[in-house]
């Protein structure tokens, strides 16, 4: 067997909804961070939501387009690493660009 690697470039959506300490984390976030990614299946608005987490906090998730891909690499139990690509631009209590990640993970083919 031979082990594929797969890579998504995705950003965090959803830190502005989140609570000030997010916000605070995401100004935080500095490029080759690990951002842990934690499925949300019983997320009311989408069922293969990924919540991104820094700091022991919920920052928001990976965006919809993106997550059915993640989600179900996770679901597999595929080893899944996330890292900031590049990080936020926060101006005060406000998110301005959302960090960039990339979501890297292997399974065997």
């Amino acid at each position: 067997m031979t082990t594929v690697t797969h890579t998504i470039p995705p950003v965090v959506v959803g830190s502005n909804f989140r609570r000030p300490e997010a916000r605070s984390a995401v100004a935080l976030m500095q490029p080759g961070d690990v951002v842990i990614l934690i499925r949300e299946p019983a997320n009311p608005h989408d069922r293969l939501a990924v919540g991104c987490h820094y700091l022991g906090r919920h920052i928001g998730y990976i965006p919809k387009q993106a997550n059915p891909a993640i989600a179900k690499a996770i679901d597999r139990g595929c080893r899944v690493r996330c890292t900031v690509r590049e990080a936020a631009v926060v101006n005060g209590p406000v998110v301005r660009v959302e960090p960039k990640l990339t979501v890297v993970w292997w399974e065997e083919a």
